[in-house]
């Protein structure tokens, strides 16, 4: 766009003729420049507009009813949690994860105790955490990186947040994302490989990290259980639990190891990736 208005510009002076003076060469230059940038501006304003308008329909599709049908299996919130996820900066996302984390925090503390899970909006806080937990799974490494350094390291006024964020990225990816490639994939190949390696890593950076002390919440009204016959719901304690990670990955390693073909297995790209989960 930018060449055609040089262009254009440049083919009405032609057709003025010589141009006589200085002072009507800066006035063209100056109105040539004045295009672009409203012309920018407009661009700007329609790119920022149609960011905002991805952003509202993944989230709105992340939390609707017919995807968060069974949240056992979350499969259907995957599209819309990575579409959000991919579309929104690392602001955005701890932003919004914020706003989730504080209904799945403190949305039955108004409650009194033993309560009903119609009382505490248990379903509905249950979808604020998968889709919390989606969200953060989602977001790609680069991302969460800055995520950290900005919230963590700098100590931001989302640092408890942020520490949340870290706890339901292992969580989510452990058992959604890394769990179905190396337990439910029927036909294992490369692919499936490398899938799981960059889940693993993603799981080994967290549970590497400094903070992982800080992972733990006390959550008010949020775990079913039964007492005297009947449904109530209790407090729950949502933590970060490394214990299995080792033996989930050398289980992996095995499985593939015996269920990948030969020449795939003699490949030095296969024999690094399995040497990561062992």
């Amino acid at each position: 766009m930018k060449r055609l208005l040089v262009l254009s510009s440049i083919l009405v002076l032609s057709a003025c003729g010589p141009i006589r003076d200085m002072e009507t060469m800066v006035g063209i230059t100056k109105d040539m420049r004045d295009q672009t940038t409203n012309l920018n501006k407009g661009m700007n304003k329609t790119n920022d507009a149609v960011h905002r308008q991805i952003l509202v329909i993944a989230l709105k599709e992340l939390t609707s009813p017919e995807n968060t049908e069974s949240l056992h299996t979350p499969a259907r919130m995957l599209p819309f949690a990575n579409t959000f996820a991919e579309e929104a900066t690392p602001e955005e996302l701890i932003k919004e994860f914020h706003t989730l984390w504080t209904d799945v925090q403190y949305g039955g503390e108004t409650t009194n105790s033993p309560a009903t899970a119609e009382d505490v909006r248990l379903k509905g806080r249950n979808v604020a955490y998968r889709a919390a937990s989606a969200l953060a799974a989602m977001t790609t490494d680069e991302k969460f990186a800055e995520i950290v350094r900005t919230n963590i390291m700098l100590q931001s006024r989302f640092e408890e947040t942020a520490y949340a964020f870290a706890l339901c990225r292992y969580e989510f990816t452990s058992e959604y994302l890394f769990k179905p490639v190396v337990e439910k994939t029927k036909k294992l190949n490369l692919d499936a490989l490398r899938k799981a390696v960059g889940y693993y890593r993603s799981m080994k950076q967290i549970a590497s990290s400094t903070y992982t002390a800080q992972m733990s919440f006390d959550v008010a009204l949020f775990k079913e259980e039964v007492q005297d016959g009947k449904k109530v719901v209790v407090d729950a304690k949502i933590e970060f639990n490394d214990g299995e990670r080792g033996a989930k990955a050398k289980s992996a390693a095995r499985r593939f190891k015996r269920e990948l073909p030969k020449n795939i297995l003699a490949l030095p790209e296969t024999q690094k990736l399995l040497n990561e989960l062992q």
